[in-house]
């Protein structure tokens, strides 16, 4: 016997699932309208680009502190070859220096200043030497977006002759 089949039913007599009143109401009741889809993307870049500014400025830090870190090295660099050098000759000569280290994050410009100091010789002391010098270490990083100077200043005496 062929029964007639309804509105809402297959060959079978089964109600489908999808045509039940309560899955209707339930779809129209979890679905996202495009307001809300549109906030929830608006909200979504404004993250990605807060998250993508701090990402910059971080690198930017890095590579600031690449840069000082670099300058420091080379400022210790550079008085280290300076006092080896008062150690082998005993004396500082007077002087101004130039040069550049060349390094993988850029050029470094170097100067180094050695002057005599005025010592006032009424207030000397016995064992106070006579002579000393003043040295002073000026590195700058000749990147632009850098452009920091260090420097470094130190003493050096004369080295007291020993006693027999």
């Amino acid at each position: 016997m062929i029964s007639k089949i309804g509105k809402n039913r297959n060959l079978h007599g089964i109600k489908p699932a999808g045509c039940s009143r309560s899955f209707k109401k339930f779809r129209k009741k979890f679905g996202f309208t495009l307001v809300e889809v549109m906030l929830a993307v608006v909200i979504l870049g404004i993250g990605v680009v807060s998250v993508l500014k701090s990402y910059t400025m971080t690198v930017t830090v890095l590579g600031l502190v690449d840069s000082t870190m670099t300058s420091v090295c080379w400022l210790k660099d550079k008085m280290t070859e300076i006092e080896n050098e008062l150690v082998m000759n005993g004396v500082l000569e007077e002087r101004t220096e130039k040069g550049y280290f060349e390094e993988n994050n850029g050029t470094f410009e170097w100067k180094v200043e050695i002057r005599d100091v005025d010592i006032d010789e009424e207030n000397l002391a016995e064992n106070v030497v006579e002579r000393l010098e003043e040295i002073r270490l000026f590195i700058q990083n000749q990147n632009p977006r850098v452009n920091k100077e260090y420097a470094a200043a130190g003493y050096a005496r004369e080295p007291v002759p020993e006693e027999e």
